[in-house]
Order: C-alpha cells, then sequence, then structure tokens
C-alpha cells in the first residue's frame, strides 16, 4: 500500500509539472500621468509569444490614434517570454495633443483588448 500512495505522489508531481499554469494578461503603463513631452512606456506580460498587437491611442476628446505622427501604424510583437514593452512620446507621436485622460488600448483582434489609461497634463 505504501508503494502504491508513493506511486501515486510521484505521478501527481510529474503531471503538475506538465500543465501549463494559466497565466492572465497584465498590461500597465508608467508614468500614469505626464507631460506631452514625457515617455509613457506601456508593458505587457503573460501575452501570447509571437503574437503581433495593434495599438490604438484615443484622446479625451474620442479621436483614436491608429497612426503614429511619423506615419507608422503601432503594431508590438510580442517576446518569446511573453512580454512587451511600447514607448510614446506624446508630442512627437500625435498630430495633436489633447490634455487629459487618454486610453491605450492593445488587442489580438477586434474581440480580444487590454486597455489601460494614462493622463497628459500641461
Amino acid at each position: 500500500m505504501r508503494r502504491l500512495l508513493v506511486a501515486l505522489a510521484v505521478t501527481g508531481f510529474a503531471l503538475a509539472a506538465i500543465v501549463p499554469t494559466a497565466r492572465a494578461e497584465e498590461l500597465a503603463v508608467a508614468p500614469g500621468a505626464g507631460s506631452q513631452n514625457d515617455t509613457f512606456v506601456f508593458s505587457g506580460r503573460g501575452f501570447r509569444p509571437g503574437a503581433q498587437l495593434e495599438e490604438t491611442y484615443t484622446a479625451p476628446n474620442g479621436t483614436e490614434f491608429t497612426t503614429l505622427a511619423s506615419g507608422l501604424t503601432p503594431v508590438v510583437t510580442v517576446a518569446a517570454d511573453g512580454t512587451f514593452s511600447v514607448s510614446i512620446v506624446p508630442a512627437r507621436d500625435f498630430a495633436s495633443i489633447p490634455f487629459g485622460v487618454w486610453e491605450a488600448e492593445f488587442c489580438y483582434d477586434e474581440d480580444t483588448c487590454w486597455d489601460v489609461g494614462f493622463t497628459i497634463v500641461p
């Protein structure tokens, strides 16, 4: 009986080691508030490795920025460890910079998105 219990325990530990654990995606921004000339860093973890996320930035007046002032479409590729980091400087990256609470959204597709708010102050 003791051998059976030991065998079951070893099997349980072995199965636990190969079953992937679920990690929820996390999105953050730092700083949460800053001037139009500050660098805002958006970072994510727990995302699908290799996935491409489309970025959308929404101003307080509802204007959506899906293209940066440089003409580039904001897209980020998630690293092999499930992380990403994106930096923006509003004065450089957006055609106009209304002050107030903005929203940044990162999406796998139209239905799978994460958002975070940040504030641009005068």
